[in-house]
């Protein structure tokens, strides 16, 4: 008996082809879902975001401002007005960047970069 594999093994190739490219279908679809139902960040998770880290950088502002100054005082007042100032440059960052949609740097990376 002689059967022809060559055919046999083509089909198997196709139909693993075929179930790839349909399971990469389906995981497309998943994911362009997940995005859909993705919140955005609201505008109080973002004050907060912004409040924890300016704690960190205001206390190390601080201690820089003291190291340099020696004067508690003076290190404290610039550690305040960094703390102001920073958060409502961070906050501002944050809401500028809800703006640009999801998979921009990508499509510019592409563009003009070629990768």
């Amino acid at each position: 008996m002689d059967f022809n594999t060559s055919t046999t093994e083509e089909a198997q190739v196709v139909m693993t082809q075929e179930m790839t490219q349909e399971y990469l279908n389906k995981e497309l679809e998943r994911q362009k879902e997940f995005e859909k139902a993705h919140f955005h960040e609201s505008h109080l998770r973002s004050v907060l975001k912004g409040l924890t880290w300016r704690i960190f950088g205001t206390t190390s502002t601080i201690f820089i401002a003291y190291f340099i100054t020696g004067k508690i005082g003076l290190a404290m007042t610039v550690g305040g007005i960094e703390f102001l100032g920073k958060i409502l440059l961070y906050y501002v960052h944050e809401r500028i960047w809800e703006l640009v949609p999801k998979g921009t740097i990508r499509v510019l990376k592409k563009r003009f970069l070629g990768r």
